[in-house]
């Protein structure tokens, strides 16, 4: 998903930091970490493995301090199948189960991308001089957002939903 500008101040702002899934191209081993800018580690981890990498999933969650509380849980449950340094011998939907379950038993929330950036444009549409419906405020904003038109499309309550 393209970002529009601004994200990285937004996320700043909010406090929101990132737990991240990355893994090879056959989807084994895992490598869990933790960003306040998932997509520029991610540049970092590939540019220095020979394996073609991809950026699994990434969770926004409500700061540092939550998001670091469940990489180690991850690695201290897994450490017995720890391949080399953060890389583990896990599937994906079992590492995906742990961090949900993880974020729900925090008692906390944690959103996709897509959730965030629509949260910025909820807060971009606050200016009262901006007419309801009209194109996102947002420069550099994703296409679906032009094409939902604001908040009155969509059918959750709130700007995001927890997943």
């Amino acid at each position: 998903m393209r970002r529009p500008h601004g994200f990285r101040r937004f996320t700043k702002r909010q406090a929101f930091h990132s737990l991240y899934l990355v893994t090879t191209e056959s989807s084994n081993p895992v490598k869990v970490g933790i960003a306040a800018d998932p997509s520029h580690r991610f540049a970092s981890i590939q540019s220095s493995n020979f394996v073609r990498l991809r950026l699994h999933r990434v969770w926004w969650l409500a700061g540092r301090q939550i998001s670091g509380r469940i990489e180690k849980d991850f690695k201290a449950h897994f450490g017995t199948r720890c391949v080399r340094g953060e890389w583990f011998e896990v599937g994906l939907v079992e590492a995906e189960s742990f961090i949900d379950a993880a974020v729900r038993a925090i008692g906390t929330w944690g959103v996709e991308e897509e959730q965030v950036v629509r949260l910025m444009d909820h807060y971009a549409r606050q200016d009262p001089l901006r007419p309801p419906g009209g194109p996102s405020p947002l420069r550099g904003a994703p296409a679906y957002l032009d094409m939902v038109g604001g908040n009155s499309e969509r059918k959750q309550p709130g700007p995001f939903k927890a997943r």
